[in-house]
């Protein structure tokens, strides 16, 4: 087997037009901290995925592949840099998922063991899912009604009541990037890019070189260690409470925030880290990877409290 360098990232881990103009609906689940949508190989019952805007490759659970009959011919062996440190693991190229009756053909999907995973985030799971989608498709993320529509174009979406988010993709991440701000306990304000990861289950996650430059250690109070967890290997994180949180019109008061803890980062300013779902939850949502813009509408979770 041939094998290359892939660099993904992956956490922890309007009906305007009507009916016809969608490419599909689906129900997905979500259990508070993640959604998961039904998926299928050509030779397999129906599959529980993770949906990730946070994933700029697809996964799927070795065992799982093996029982799906994932083909076994033309496979790589690719390395995978997560939050927890790189690690060599197989993919599957150009393989075929059907999403509610639609074929997603040309993927290459990663094998890897997801029994830790699994049992860290307390779900069980056969693959992770996310770009592939979003960047050939509409996609409308409906948390009132638990569904997930796709369309060919913005134009066939309602997008009345949404507020219009640019973002950017930065150093070929595959990720949505924009700027929010933060107000820490002792009143001062910090601005910054954040990744928009429906697959982190926090409110934000904080970058190790944007809270050293910024020196957050003698400025956010109190804080304490907890264990944290990348796609290849646990992690520590530090947990702190920050007073305020705003971007483009919307605001929330008090919140508990994480901070990556990485000795060896260089501080830098910009990219302050990833805008979680324990935030995204509080919107339906409509991303449009071809003109790079995030449509975002508060719903009945907006007002809960963290």
């Amino acid at each position: 087997m041939k094998k290359k360098l892939l660099i993904i990232i992956i956490p922890l881990l309007h009906f305007a037009a009507g009916l016809q103009a969608q490419v599909a609906r689906m129900p997905f689940e979500f259990d508070g901290k993640h959604l998961y949508i039904k998926i299928q190989t050509p030779n397999s019952d129906t599959l529980r995925f993770a949906f990730d805007t946070g994933a700029t490759s697809a996964l799927i659970d070795s065992a799982t592949a093996e029982n799906a009959g994932v083909s076994k011919n033309n496979r790589q062996v690719v390395s995978v840099a997560g939050s927890g440190g790189a690690k060599d693991y197989t993919m599957a190229v150009n393989q075929t998922l059907k999403l509610s009756g639609v074929d997603i053909d040309g993927m290459d999907l990663i094998l890897m063991n997801f029994s830790q995973l699994s049992t860290r985030q307390n779900a069980k799971f056969d693959g992770i899912i996310g770009y592939e989608i979003l960047n050939k498709y509409i996609t409308h993320i409906d948390f009132d009604h638990l569904t997930l529509s796709l369309y060919n174009d913005i134009k066939e979406t309602d997008t009345t009541g949404y507020t219009r988010i640019p973002f950017e993709f930065s150093r070929n991440v595959m990720i949505p990037r924009f700027p929010i701000s933060i107000t820490l306990a002792n009143k001062e304000t910090f601005t910054g890019r954040v990744m928009f990861d429906t697959g982190a289950p926090y409110t934000l996650v904080v970058s190790t070189p944007f809270s050293k430059f910024h020196d957050f250690d003698s400025k956010l109070g109190k804080t304490t260690l907890t264990a944290g967890g990348g796609i290849n290997a646990k992690t520590v994180d530090k947990l702190a409470t920050i007073k305020s949180m705003n971007f483009n019109g919307f605001n929330f008061d008090k919140m508990g925030i994480r901070l990556t803890v990485n000795e060896n980062a260089e501080p830098r300013d910009g990219n302050l880290g990833i805008l979680g779902n324990e935030i995204i939850k509080r919107f339906n949502v409509i991303l449009d990877y071809k003109n790079k813009v995030i449509y975002l509408k508060s719903n009945s979770l907006y007002q809960n409290k963290f």
